[in-house]
């Protein structure tokens, strides 16, 4: 059809057009365009759902989502007019951004809670200095409004005066009735007085190089969430294990704390029987020296679902007299009846890294064991639910300790004398135990005693660091009162060849071992030989690591295979 000769009376010709105002025409033309964004399927959806489809989109934007928010405003009126009539879409307040956007915010927001941040900034960006003051000055009269409270102000970022102290303590012990949670980084002797009347709602409390009385904390006994993190407690006559204890004590509700000391508790008369109870607890996090953090382990009852992380620093490894030395014990108490994560473990992993040793044990073997997190020193964050679909994150062990180590020649010790102190800490009904570490240190009798603890085991790994395992095939042997771990199936053997005999001694032992377990109606279901390059080895090829193997490799390939139901030999490169 030619529409250029079409007479109809819904076209308006070039005639017509010079009759008519141009505002008229303009206000036809918007007419129909209104009419036809009618039609489109997102505009015909509910408000309710479309607002909520928002909502879910600007969550999603990781770097600036109100900003996209009043882009979609010029998508069209109907967007527009829905954007700007919907106060909860307004109610996440940046304060970084310029003054005049937080002022629209706080507008359009009407009267519903609002939740106002100011982030840390980017640690690969040039600081830049906020001028934080006057976002103070437009929130005051919305204080009653504050749900949610983010506010990093650390010297880098912020200006600090007279006037912005005074300013952000007069908000901060305002009445807050609506205040359910509250992040706080200031910078060091930025004194903090809260009062429990004037935050009836508050739930969650963190607080970083804040100056802050245990008293105040003591007036929150409802908090479910709080986190202290190089916090300082002037006027403290108790001292600050036993404020730490009335603390813990007074907030009945608790079920994630994380503690941060970064200075020594000292001596202090703390009867032995002073036990807090924390019924609700779900994961409890606090790092320090291990003298302090035995302290507080061995003064808590945990329930039995709850999460213990800790963080220790400097072992003092290098001051033990012929390299034994507590590690375990270091930080956990003998009695562990009060500790019921422990008596559950059925899964536990020991690994030694340069600077650091991670200990992890769970009832449960979940996504954790094998993910790249296990392997990771982040034991602080809150464990998810089990089935949570807010994350995809695995879920953090039952038990989650890490050590800081100095990297003192002594530190090849820590798996030693881990694996020491293995089998009177955790049950005897461990299936599960991945250790990795400096094996040429633990002696046999050791290895004995690690087996002989778990009879239950069915899977062990052992990870040798520059060295291999040779005084591990012996502890395997039979014993008077039968084979150790008779219900072992799998074992994965990981070590460097060395250049005397590439690991020949420990493999011909290994096969003697396993003929005679077999015969004793123990056969291994599964053996696995992982040969990696020495440490040393910067730069090599495959073939400079199997030149180190021993040359009788093909005929010890096949002894081993004739006792075990499935055999393999894996050249590691990448540690992959």
């Amino acid at each position: 059809m030619d529409w250029s000769t079409h007479d109809s009376p819904s076209l308006l010709s070039e005639g017509d057009i010079t009759q008519h105002d141009l505002v008229d025409v303009l206000t036809i033309a918007g007419h129909s365009l209104a009419l036809h964004n009618a039609t489109l399927p997102v505009n015909m959806l509910p408000n309710e759902i479309f607002v909520e489809i928002l909502r879910l989109a600007v969550t999603g934007i990781e770097l600036d989502g109100m900003t996209w928010m009043a882009s979609a405003m010029g998508t069209c009126r109907h967007w527009r007019e829905l954007i700007v009539n919907t106060p909860t879409l307004w109610s996440d307040i940046e304060l970084s951004k310029n003054l005049h956007f937080v002022e629209l915010c706080v507008t359009r927001s009407d009267a519903t809670n609002i939740s106002v941040h100011l982030p840390m900034q980017p640690p690969n960006e040039l600081p830049v200095t906020i001028d934080f003051l006057p976002a103070l000055s437009l929130l005051a009269p919305h204080h009653r409004r504050i749900a949610c409270l983010d506010l990093c102000l650390t010297p880098e970022s912020t200006d600090w005066t007279a006037n912005l102290s005074q300013s952000l303590s007069s908000t901060l012990e305002a009445a807050l009735p609506a205040l359910v949670s509250l992040s706080l980084t200031t910078r060091p002797g930025f004194h903090l007085r809260l009062q429990g009347n004037h935050l009836p709602s508050l739930r969650n409390l963190s607080l970083t190089s804040v100056t802050v009385e245990w008293t105040c904390l003591q007036q929150l006994s409802r908090l479910t969430s709080l986190t202290l993190n190089d916090t300082t407690h002037p006027n403290d006559c108790r001292g600050p294990l036993a404020s730490l204890l009335d603390l813990l004590e007074a907030c009945v509700w608790l079920e994630s704390f994380i503690y941060e000391r970064w200075k020594i508790f000292h001596g202090q008369a703390i009867p032995n029987d002073r036990i807090v109870s924390l019924p609700r607890m779900r994961h409890f996090y606090i790092s320090g020296l291990p003298t302090d953090i035995i302290q507080v382990t061995s003064r808590i009852s945990l329930p039995r679902e709850a999460h213990l992380s800790l963080e220790s620093f400097d072992l003092h490894t290098d001051a033990a007299p012929s390299n034994e030395f507590p590690v375990l014990w270091a930080v956990l108490p003998r009695d562990t009846t009060r500790l019921p994560v422990l008596a559950d473990v059925r899964h536990v992993m020991v690994w030694f890294e340069r600077y650091k040793l991670l200990v992890h044990a769970d009832a449960h073997r979940s996504t954790f064991w094998d993910s790249y997190a296990s392997k990771s020193s982040n034991c602080k964050v809150a464990p998810s639910a089990p089935h949570s679909p807010e994350s995809d994150a695995p879920v953090i062990p039952s038990l989650c300790i890490v050590y800081r180590l100095s990297g003192a020649e002594s530190d090849d010790y820590v798996l030693a004398n881990a694996a020491r102190e293995l089998g009177a800490l955790f049950p005897p009904t461990v299936e599960t135990l991945v250790l990795r570490g400096a094996m040429d240190v633990v002696r046999t009798t050791v290895w004995a005693r690690v087996l002989a603890a778990f009879p239950r085991m069915s899977h062990l790994e052992l990870g040798a660091i520059e060295c291999d395992i040779k005084t591990f095939p012996p502890a395997l042997a039979l014993t008077p009162g039968g084979p150790p771990c008779p219900r072992l199936r799998k074992l994965v053997l990981r070590y460097e060849p060395n250049e005397e005999d590439g690991g020949r001694q420990m493999l011909s032992e290994l096969y003697e071992v396993l003929r005679m377990r077999d015969g004793a109606g123990c056969r291994l279901e599964s053996l696995s030989i992982q040969v990696e390059p020495l440490g040393d080895d910067m730069l090599f090829m495959p073939s400079d690591v199997v030149s180190r193997l021993p040359p009788d490799l093909e005929e010890i390939e096949r002894n081993l295979e004739s006792v075990v139901g499935s055999l393999e030999i894996m050249l590691l490169i990448d540690d992959d």
